[in-house]
């Protein structure tokens, strides 16, 4: 996967693409570890041998549903950092750029994408939205901190 040219000044009309993106990616890394967390339970379940024993399943799903977390940041991180988009941005045409439009290297992915978490605030990513839509350049909370904007790709 190259990492595609930006058209800059584009940043500010890309709001819808950015929901289609994520839901994409969402739905990408929703599908490879359910699918992992099917086998996993499964495995447990063979193992532990003892359907009753619920204690030692749970123990093994939360451990999988932690993994799942820091994978999916690793799999933005390193997406971002190395190609300038995710699967689910290069879908829809998008590339995230520094505010100058040079790419952007992993440190710069890994702050945007640790903040997701302030951006998912209230709930449903409200805040990041909000940010997107009132910004000049729609920027969202991740992107204010590493000084990157979402842009389309030439």
């Amino acid at each position: 996967m190259d990492r595609p040219a930006p058209r800059l000044g584009t940043e500010s009309k890309t709001f819808g693409q950015r929901v289609g993106a994520f839901l994409l990616d969402a739905l990408l890394i929703g599908a490879v570890f359910g699918i992992l967390s099917g086998l996993v339970v499964a495995l447990a379940f063979v193992v532990v041998a003892d359907p009753t024993s619920t204690l030692a399943v749970g123990t093994v799903v939360a451990v999988l549903q932690s993994f799942t977390v820091v994978a999916g940041l690793a799999y933005f991180v390193y997406t971002e950092g190395a190609y300038g988009q995710t699967l689910g941005k290069r879908a829809v045409g998008l590339v995230v750029v520094d505010e100058d439009g040079e790419p952007i290297g992993h440190a710069d992915a890994l702050v945007r994408n640790v903040l997701r978490i302030v951006d998912a605030l209230p709930a449903f990513f409200l805040l990041g939205s909000a940010l997107i839509v009132l910004t000049e350049r729609g920027q969202r909370v991740g992107d204010l901190a590493a000084g990157t904007v979402v842009v389309e790709a030439k």
